[in-house]
């Protein structure tokens, strides 16, 4: 006899494991979706599956998010749907059959949000980072698979990893790197290897996103790519979290 996970369950475990869970929804991206009835004023958190879009239309879970729900309709919905089955294959379509009308597809607007942890910069940094980890390697094995060609939203997933790791590098030298190296001029060789390596990341990160500028692109030439940044991010991460993670967890509110 098998016991069936109840919703609240998946969430606890979620919670738990910093946003793994177990089930259908284990090799998806998940987040947890928490909804708030206007009349009564009583909420309603659910895990569910995403994918990233274009604009600001993207999330990461590692976030606690305030976002705006909008209900997509039109040649909007149409297209973003489209997308979905291209991507989920042929379950999505027959989600819908099965419904017996259009699927509703909605779109979150980000308003605001912090990491998730909120234990300490350092364990902060350990949940984005841990984020990062799902994410690449989620997008490896949908390129793997990918067949012949890269599907329209497989694009997009590999778009918003780079765009992710990025702005993450980024603000990691403009904000991070310069306070530990003035709180600890000890690990002056530590920030100056952390910062070369997010040079060395981010061409490669440009030579995959120059790829995926090609439409006809061969998903054999995309693979190497992604696993060699799969590799050197999951190296960078980890070097950064042994240096940093206890370091930043003894910084205090105004540091």
């Amino acid at each position: 006899m098998t016991v069936e996970t109840t919703a609240d369950q998946l969430v606890e475990e979620f919670r738990a494991t910093g946003g793994r869970i177990s089930g259908p929804l284990s090799n998806a991206r998940t987040l947890l979706l928490t909804t708030t009835d206007v009349r009564t004023g009583d909420s309603v958190t659910t895990p569910v599956s995403y994918l990233p879009d274009t604009g600001n239309r993207s999330l990461l879970g590692a976030f606690d998010l305030q976002s705006r729900a909008e209900v997509l309709v039109g040649p909007d919905r149409d297209e973003v749907f489209s997308r979905l089955i291209e991507a989920d294959g042929p379950a999505l379509a027959n989600a819908q059959e099965r419904f017996g009308a259009p699927l509703p597809v909605i779109a979150l607007y980000p308003v605001s949000g912090r990491p998730a942890a909120g234990s300490g910069w350092g364990n902060d940094l350990r949940v984005i980072h841990d984020g990062f980890r799902r994410e690449l390697a989620l997008v490896r094995r949908e390129v793997a698979s990918a067949g012949p060609r890269l599907a329209a939203q497989l694009k997009i997933n590999c778009l918003t990893m780079c765009g992710g790791l990025t702005h993450h590098h980024t603000m990691e030298g403009i904000q991070m790197l310069p306070i530990v190296a003035e709180k600890h001029p000890e690990l002056a060789a530590v920030v100056e290897r952390l910062s070369q390596e997010h040079e060395a990341m981010a061409a490669l990160l440009d030579e995959l996103k120059q790829l995926l500028e090609d439409e006809n692109v061969d998903p054999t030439k995309i693979l190497p790519k992604v696993e060699r940044i799969t590799r050197d991010v999951e190296a960078h991460l980890d070097y950064e979290e042994d240096q940093l993670i206890p370091v930043l967890n003894a910084l205090v509110p105004g540091d």
